[in-house]
């Protein structure tokens, strides 16, 4: 092995997603086929229902990486990696900016982590990972078949709904027969669970189920590499016997200690302690990003749905009930077209309220969705909303 490309550091960094199409009949006619389409999925822009004329290239813009068949090759084919490198040094190789060790450190790939082979050579391979572009000593990278072993440990599975679709069922088991849970919307993303012929179970929020695999991408996600001055990471140039790290620990912090509400479902608003709402939704963005934990309140080390707002509208004086069920009948309800910034969005799971999300404004919402992702941002229908309260005004 070459000395001088393999450090041995922590690190932290952004994705790499390869995508693969899951299924074929809103585009083409096959797959589950005609006559269940219409009770699975609404497609926007397509007047009949199977068109020939559609494409099933609905991949964000944004994702990097080749696109297949899943229901034929499946998430992990070395025909998906084929121009993909996954890191397996020992805690990570440099990208330089020329393909010698004497060349210019540019980032660092860690275990695990993936990039884009631009061109393959005998020794070095020349990669894009994130915004770094540059050269990578081959002995540390996994292409192809290799790359596909190593990314089922590294990889995370994930699905975007088809743009063109509008509404599509969750179901709670794989059957059209079966009970729909809640509906998502086209261009929103979720964990995969599980992985089978027709359908894939997907974590919506903290709530699992099914979808036709017709109307969906499935994607593999992997780190990126993380460059030299990076803030997230320091880094020093090592040998691979040689040990330096620099964890990153820092996170975003809760100004307040983690919250209670009171027994009786009520809310209060403490006499002189009113608050705008921009000042709320700015105080609730800077968390996004940070952990979910079923049952957390704790804005930094993990909170659910519920916990979240809760939390956050303690910090302003307003107590809330601590389940999103018992959420959902304070303040005053209002309609979706006349939301503001500031109200609670319910959602429901089978035919009971079981998740909330804080409204942002431009028809976006900020929530704890699921240990996968976290407190993150969507839009406000990206599954089907039941109900909005007005706290605040």
């Amino acid at each position: 092995m070459a000395k001088g490309n393999v450090g041995r550091t922590f690190g932290i960094g952004a994705a790499l997603t390869l995508t693969m199409a899951l299924g074929t009949s809103i585009f083409s006619g096959t797959g589950v086929g005609a006559a269940s389409l219409s009770s699975e999925a609404k497609l926007s822009g397509v007047k009949t229902i199977v068109s020939k004329k559609a494409t099933s290239k609905t991949a964000s813009s944004k994702s990097t990486g080749i696109e297949g068949n899943a229901n034929e090759v499946g998430f992990y084919s070395a025909k998906n990696f084929r121009k993909t490198g996954i890191s397996i040094a020992s805690d990570y190789v440099n990208i330089r900016k020329k393909a010698n060790t004497s060349s210019k450190v540019l980032g660092k790939l860690y275990c695990g982590s993936g990039a884009t082979i631009i061109k393959n050579g005998k020794k070095w391979a020349k990669v894009k990972s994130g915004d770094i572009t540059g050269y990578v000593c081959k002995d540390y990278l996994a292409i192809g078949s290799a790359a596909a072993k190593v990314a089922k440990k590294y990889g995370i599975r994930y699905i975007i709904v088809g743009k063109k679709v509008s509404c599509l069922n969750v179901r709670k088991r794989k059957s059209t027969k079966s009970t729909i849970l809640t509906k998502v919307t086209g261009g929103e993303s979720y964990t995969v669970l599980s992985n089978a012929k027709k359908w894939v179970r997907i974590s919506v929020d903290d709530s699992k189920g099914y979808v036709a695999k017709d109307y969906v991408l499935a994607k593999v996600k992997l780190k990126e590499a993380v460059a030299v001055k990076s803030k997230k990471t320091t880094t020093t140039e090592t040998t691979a016997d040689e040990t330096t790290s620099t964890e990153d620990t820092t996170s975003k912090e809760d100004t307040t200690d983690d919250s209670t509400s009171s027994d009786d479902g009520s809310y209060i608003t403490p006499s002189g302690q009113g608050a705008s709402v921009s000042k709320i939704v700015k105080y609730a963005l800077q968390f996004e990003g940070n952990p979910y934990v079923y049952g957390g309140t704790s804005l930094t080390k993990g909170c659910d749905c519920s916990g979240f707002v809760m939390s956050i509208y303690a910090h302003f004086g307003y107590s809330l009930p601590r389940t999103s069920r018992a959420q959902s009948v304070v303040g005053k309800k209002v309609k979706f077209s006349n939301l503001k910034k500031g109200d609670l969005i319910f959602y429901k799971n089978d035919s009971v309220v079981g998740h909330v999300a804080l409204y942002i404004g431009d028809g976006k919402v900020i929530h704890a969705s699921n240990p996968s992702t976290g407190i993150k941002i969507s839009v406000y229908n990206y599954r089907t909303p039941y109900c909005a309260r007005r706290i605040v005004g």
